[in-house]
């Protein structure tokens, strides 16, 4: 029973962080990307 609750905590957790890292990232990398680049049209 707690085997087996532990195993889906685990599944849950996993499938949390491949969700974190599917879609956090590429969000941070996009606000990163258009603050440079909003960064740049200001310079230049």
């Amino acid at each position: 029973m707690l085997e087996a609750e532990a195993d889906r905590l685990h599944v849950n957790a996993a499938i949390r962080f491949t969700l974190n890292f599917k879609v956090l990232i590429p969000l941070e990398i996009k606000e990163m990307t258009d603050f440079l680049f909003n960064s740049n049209i200001e310079f230049s």
